[in-house]
Protein backbone atom coordinates (compact mmCIF):
# COMPACT_ATOMS: atom_id res chain seq x y z
CA UNK A 1 0.00 0.00 0.00
CA UNK A 2 1.49 3.30 -1.05
CA UNK A 3 1.72 6.42 1.06
CA UNK A 4 -0.94 8.19 -1.04
CA UNK A 5 -3.43 5.38 -0.64
CA UNK A 6 -2.83 5.35 3.13
CA UNK A 7 -3.54 9.09 3.23
CA UNK A 8 -6.77 8.58 1.26
CA UNK A 9 -7.81 5.81 3.65
CA UNK A 10 -7.28 8.09 6.66
CA UNK A 11 -9.20 10.94 5.07
CA UNK A 12 -12.07 8.63 4.14
CA UNK A 13 -12.25 7.15 7.63
CA UNK A 14 -12.24 10.64 9.13
CA UNK A 15 -14.96 11.86 6.76
CA UNK A 16 -17.13 8.85 7.61
CA UNK A 17 -17.05 9.63 11.32
CA UNK A 18 -19.85 11.69 12.77
CA UNK A 19 -19.17 15.18 14.08
CA UNK A 20 -19.51 13.89 17.63
CA UNK A 21 -16.90 11.20 17.01
CA UNK A 22 -14.59 13.75 15.37
CA UNK A 23 -14.92 16.07 18.36
CA UNK A 24 -14.19 13.21 20.73
CA UNK A 25 -11.10 12.23 18.70
CA UNK A 26 -9.85 15.84 18.74
CA UNK A 27 -10.33 16.07 22.52
CA UNK A 28 -8.48 12.81 23.01
CA UNK A 29 -5.58 13.99 20.85
CA UNK A 30 -5.39 17.26 22.80
CA UNK A 31 -5.43 15.41 26.12
CA UNK A 32 -2.58 13.17 24.96
CA UNK A 33 -0.49 16.18 23.92
CA UNK A 34 -0.99 17.95 27.24
CA UNK A 35 0.09 14.84 29.15
CA UNK A 36 3.53 15.10 27.58
CA UNK A 37 4.02 18.81 28.34
CA UNK A 38 6.63 19.42 31.00
CA UNK A 39 5.31 22.81 32.10
CA UNK A 40 1.91 24.51 31.99
CA UNK A 41 3.42 27.76 30.71
CA UNK A 42 5.49 27.84 27.52
CA UNK A 43 9.10 28.94 27.68
CA UNK A 44 8.37 32.07 25.65
CA UNK A 45 5.60 33.09 28.07
CA UNK A 46 7.91 32.33 31.00
CA UNK A 47 10.63 34.48 29.43
CA UNK A 48 8.25 37.43 29.13
CA UNK A 49 6.47 37.19 32.49
CA UNK A 50 8.77 35.70 35.14
CA UNK A 51 10.42 38.55 37.05
CA UNK A 52 13.09 36.42 38.71
CA UNK A 53 14.21 35.05 35.32
CA UNK A 54 14.20 38.50 33.70
CA UNK A 55 16.28 39.93 36.56
CA UNK A 56 18.76 37.06 36.31
CA UNK A 57 19.13 37.68 32.56
CA UNK A 58 19.74 41.39 33.13
CA UNK A 59 22.33 40.52 35.74
CA UNK A 60 24.41 38.51 33.23
CA UNK A 61 23.55 40.77 30.29
CA UNK A 62 21.67 38.26 28.10
CA UNK A 63 18.29 38.51 26.38
CA UNK A 64 15.42 36.69 28.14
CA UNK A 65 14.59 34.32 25.28
CA UNK A 66 12.62 31.06 25.22
CA UNK A 67 15.90 29.15 24.86
CA UNK A 68 17.34 30.83 27.95
CA UNK A 69 14.08 30.21 29.81
CA UNK A 70 14.33 26.51 29.00
CA UNK A 71 17.86 26.40 30.36
CA UNK A 72 16.81 28.35 33.46
CA UNK A 73 13.93 25.98 34.17
CA UNK A 74 16.24 22.98 33.78
CA UNK A 75 18.68 24.57 36.23
CA UNK A 76 21.40 25.21 33.67
CA UNK A 77 22.73 28.20 31.79
CA UNK A 78 24.34 31.50 32.65
CA UNK A 79 21.32 33.16 34.20
CA UNK A 80 20.61 30.27 36.58
CA UNK A 81 24.19 29.72 37.67
CA UNK A 82 24.69 33.44 38.30
CA UNK A 83 21.44 33.60 40.28
CA UNK A 84 22.40 30.77 42.63
CA UNK A 85 26.00 31.95 42.85
CA UNK A 86 27.92 29.06 41.37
Amino acid sequence: MSYDSKQKDRKTKWANKSTKEQDKAKEHALAERTKTQKYEQSNSEFAQKNGEFIDACELVDIKPTARQASKFRNKRGKAYTELIGV
